[in-house]
């Protein structure tokens, strides 16, 4: 994994990952792998079915999240068990299915972007219904929005 620093160690006789991050949600971050047990913990990482909380103050961006998301399904295998910070217990398709969500939400608002639309013009234009319950969570769908423009005008 590029955008990771990965340390593992054995911890009950089973192999532990500690996958470190230092730009995404908050910085630092760790995501712990059980390898064997096939479980994975990624606290702040992973806000199950909800759009995430980003920590812009410390660098952290839509961009860069979504590579982290991207290296996490990489590494972990179809079976595994996720322990998001927020939400349910996970599995690996609800990590893929939060990883599009992260892809397909950023391209919208990279186009509407392009088409010369401000932040609040983006805002009010929404999302649509595809994406509506994912705004029910601890970030509305502005506040997301509005992280991910701010995010690609940093570019």
């Amino acid at each position: 994994m590029d955008a990771a620093k990965k340390s593992p160690f054995v911890f009950n006789g089973e192999e532990v990952k500690m996958i470190n991050f230092t730009t995404e949600t908050f910085n630092p971050y760790s995501i712990v792998y059980f390898t064997q047990s096939k479980v994975v913990y990624m606290g702040h990482q992973f806000f199950a079915g909800m759009f995430p909380r980003i920590d812009r103050g410390h660098g952290a961006d839509v961009e860069k999240y979504t590579d982290t998301i991207s290296a996490v399904v990489e590494e972990i295998p179809e079976e595994a068990k996720i322990i998001p910070g927020y939400g349910p217990l996970s599995t690996k398709e609800d990590l893929e299915n939060y990883k599009r969500m992260l892809i397909e939400t950023t391209a919208v608002v990279r186009l509407k972007i392009k088409d010369g639309k401000d932040k609040k013009t983006i805002q009010r234009e929404g999302l649509g219904e595809q994406w509506s319950m994912w705004g029910m969570g601890l970030v509305s769908t502005d506040e997301w929005l509005g992280t991910i423009y701010e995010s690609l005008m940093r570019e």
